[in-house]
């Protein structure tokens, strides 16, 4: 647990020398227990998941673990929360709790995760998708397989549009050169 005290303290340190704004809505001087609660959060779904927990700090967009996002939230009844601007090709992972009591509650691709019938604004915060805990899969169904699957589906995407735009070119010009 002092490890997850730490890297929450210095990602708050961090984060007021910047300047950044906390996308919860949350007043600034609440974002040291958010940031530390994320971390432990974070620790929990590592456990869970029997995988390394890196504690990086200063890694806004990165992944918390291995292709995975982590969203801790404090109360069981919250909703797994993923923004507009998250990352879709990473497994995102609801943990509930505090103070060091935490529960794993499951997990959704980023693709999954922004279907428009979760996108809301409740409690007049910033629109984001809400998905609520009925519709994540159970923890212990995530394989590393499914990890992969997620992180290069993104990639399989961008390679797919690429070759129907070179398709539609190599049309276009065939039928230019027609007489």
């Amino acid at each position: 647990m002092g490890a997850g005290l730490r890297v929450g303290g210095l990602r708050h340190y961090h984060a007021v020398i910047r300047k950044c704004r906390q996308k919860s809505g949350t007043p600034p001087e609440e974002g040291w227990s958010h940031h530390i609660e994320g971390a432990l959060g974070e620790m929990a779904a590592a456990k869970a998941l029997n995988m390394y927990w890196p504690g990086s700090v200063n890694a806004w967009k990165e992944c918390d673990l291995y292709g995975i996002q982590v969203r801790t939230r404090s109360k069981s009844s919250y909703d797994l929360i993923v923004r507009p601007d998250d990352a879709e090709n990473c497994v995102w992972v609801l943990v509930t709790g505090s103070c060091g009591s935490y529960e794993v509650c499951g997990w959704i691709s980023g693709f999954d995760a922004k279907q428009e019938r979760f996108f809301g604004t409740p409690n007049n915060r910033e629109p984001a998708y809400f998905i609520p805990k009925s519709e994540l899969k159970p923890i212990e169904t995530l394989t590393h397989e499914d990890i992969e699957e997620i992180r290069n589906q993104k990639r399989r995407d961008r390679q797919q549009t690429f070759i129907q735009i070179s398709q539609r070119s190599n049309s276009a010009r065939v039928e230019e050169d027609k007489p």
